[in-house]
């Protein structure tokens, strides 16, 4: 650990180390509207996949993830004035085929 973090490792606190590879490895994502499975379920996929959920669009965002078309929310707009990438959950399901063909 970082020497700024060895504190909290000696009062106690224990740290999750997250995975560095993956299908969606340093991307961060974040998830607007309706999907087929429940969002939890598919914060976990992005995870374990390597990928960071975002609660908001920035210009730090990879991907917005929607199976809107087009949409009036906050999300949606701010992802199209920032140029950020809008997918669908068939898209999304394409990185996780591309990986398993390696």
């Amino acid at each position: 650990f970082p020497s700024h973090d060895r504190w909290a490792v000696e009062l106690g606190f224990k740290f999750k180390v997250q995975k560095s590879s993956g299908a969606l490895s340093g991307k961060r994502i974040c998830i607007t509207g309706e999907l087929s499975i429940k969002r939890s379920e598919m914060e976990r996929l992005i995870r374990e996949a390597g990928g960071m959920v975002g609660s908001t669009v920035s210009k730090e965002t990879d991907f917005l993830l929607t199976n809107e078309v087009d949409s009036n929310s906050s999300k949606f707009k701010k992802a199209k004035d920032l140029g950020v990438a809008i997918i669908t959950e068939g898209e999304f399901s394409k990185f996780f085929d591309h990986s398993k063909k390696k």
